[in-house]
């Protein structure tokens, strides 16, 4: 059985996490401890101000990257599912917050073996981030430094949605975004060497692959 690649990814905090009742405990390796404590949170503010209440949200945050870090992908995806709901309802589909969110279930959908999903998640997203107009929305002030350089969140959207097509078995698509990646990382200024890092492993992954699938070894 062909064993499955291992992306260089994060899964990346929102910037307005919040409350993390797992967070001590998450940093200390017990995620046991942590799952709990996220899961105990979420039923008293589901009892004390009812279920999707938008107090909810860090508490969602916190479970679900508690079971991202435990590997425990198929359990977070629902979590992560509902944490992207809640705050699609409360700051915008198109918010930086959202769409952390967004990516973090895309790769979560990834490792869970469900890429196409993940595809149309990142694919949605990055319709989204353009705008109506072409216009991005709203960054983090984590931005290239020349007018037209794409901002951080950007081109690591475009590097997951890289990914997906890789998982789906459209290497060559792959390959192409992934390269427009790393060349676009190449010219922020300053530069980002851990995202140049990143990029140049999962470009050199995906030139790796065999067409149509992941395949026994190496393309030759």
């Amino acid at each position: 059985m062909a064993r499955k690649p291992i992306w260089s990814v994060t899964f990346d905090y929102p910037g307005r996490l919040g409350d993390d009742p797992g967070a001590e405990l998450r940093d200390r390796g017990d995620l046991a401890g942590a799952e709990a404590a996220a899961r105990r949170a979420l039923r008293e503010n589901a009892k004390a101000r009812g279920p999707g209440h938008k107090d909810a949200l860090p508490l969602l945050d916190s479970l679900g990257i508690t079971l991202l870090c435990a590997s425990m992908f198929r359990e977070a995806v629902p979590v992560l599912g509902e944490a992207l709901r809640v705050s699609g309802e409360q700051l915008g589909r198109r918010h930086e917050d959202t769409l952390t969110r967004l990516m973090n279930l895309g790769l979560a959908m990834i490792r869970a073996d469900d890429p196409e999903g993940a595809l149309d998640l990142f694919d949605e997203a990055m319709e989204l981030k353009a705008g109506p107009a072409g216009q991005e929305a709203g960054s983090s002030g984590r931005t290239a430094g020349s007018e037209g350089q794409e901002d951080w969140q950007t081109l690591t959207l475009k590097e997951y949605f890289g990914i997906a097509l890789a998982e789906t078995g459209r290497r060559l698509d792959a390959i192409l975004v992934l390269q427009e990646v790393l060349d676009a990382l190449e010219r922020l200024d300053p530069p980002d060497e851990r995202l140049i890092g990143m990029a140049r492993i999962n470009l050199d992954i995906a030139s790796r692959l065999r067409d149509g699938g992941f395949g026994s070894g190496p393309n030759p």
